[in-house]
């Protein structure tokens, strides 16, 4: 049950709110969700093979709570992410623009992950995947996106609805906001 609740992708880029790129994870269940033997992936906007970014996760993912991974940057500009619950750091380094991060409940790199609309009934492995901009794999259609890596936005869901459409449940933001566990 857990989502993908906040991706930020243009960490470090002119006009960067933060430093660093993250993704912000969500558990809207009343129990703790353990992230061993978890990996959050990236796939680039056109690619059809396996991810190319794989993390391995740890941690645990309080009830109805938040869990922050921090990721690669872009460059200096921003301040500093609250402390991260997990740091990626360039293993984990999503376009800003245009791409495809998945919540997969598995450690190893999902392979046969197929194009088009992907819902984590679909798939083994996939828990959730947020597809933006200009992506050839999202759920239903894809979210919006930042117009360019200088446009400091994220993608946010709210209030951690999961309709399984990516551009029904994120909106494109500048209001970022990491919240870590």
């Amino acid at each position: 049950a857990l989502v993908i609740n906040e991706a930020y992708t243009n960490g470090g880029s002119a006009n960067a709110v933060f430093t660093h790129k993250f993704v912000e994870l969500y558990n809207p269940t009343d129990q703790p969700i353990s992230l061993d033997g978890w990996s959050l992936q990236y796939r680039s906007a056109t690619g059809t093979a396996a991810p190319n970014g794989t993390v391995q996760l740890s941690g645990v993912v309080p009830a109805r709570g938040h869990f922050l991974i921090s990721g690669g940057s872009n460059g200096t500009s921003g301040v500093a992410l609250p402390e991260a619950d997990l740091v990626a750091g360039g293993a984990f380094n999503p376009a800003g623009t245009k791409g495809t991060i998945v919540l997969a409940d598995q450690a190893g790199t999902l392979t046969g992950l197929p194009t088009g609309s992907v819902l984590t009934d679909d798939v083994a492995g996939v828990a959730d995947l947020l597809g933006y901009g200009a992506t050839n794999t999202f759920e239903t259609s894809p979210a919006g996106a930042p117009a360019a890596n200088t446009d400091p936005k994220s993608l946010t869901r709210t209030d951690g609805v999961d309709t399984d459409v990516n551009s029904a449940d994120f909106t494109v933001t500048a209001d970022v906001t990491p919240t870590n566990s």
